[in-house]
């Protein structure tokens, strides 16, 4: 999996090319607080929306050296799985 965050227009993105073979294209949510929550804006590569995708992903700089990762997974429509990752 590898993740590019660039800006466009003035706004935070991101594409995710999966290990699933997808490319989530996703925009930050503007917010003030610690944490950046990206919202999902179209799924390359995905001619049937039903398909496994990742569909959520936030980034929470928890403390000074602690960031934690979140990405979240849809199928058929509804939340399929997530995991969260920690880095110091």
């Amino acid at each position: 999996m590898t993740t590019v965050h660039y800006v466009d227009n003035g706004q935070l993105a991101m594409d995710q090319y999966s290990s699933l073979g997808k490319r989530p294209s996703m925009v930050a949510i503007p917010d003030e607080g610690e944490e950046i929550i990206f919202r999902l804006v179209s799924v390359g590569n995905m001619p049937d929306p039903n398909e496994l995708h990742i569909s959520f992903h936030s980034r929470k700089f928890n403390e000074v050296d602690q960031l934690i990762a979140l990405w979240a997974a849809t199928r058929d429509q509804a939340p399929a799985s997530s995991s969260v990752f920690r880095v110091q």
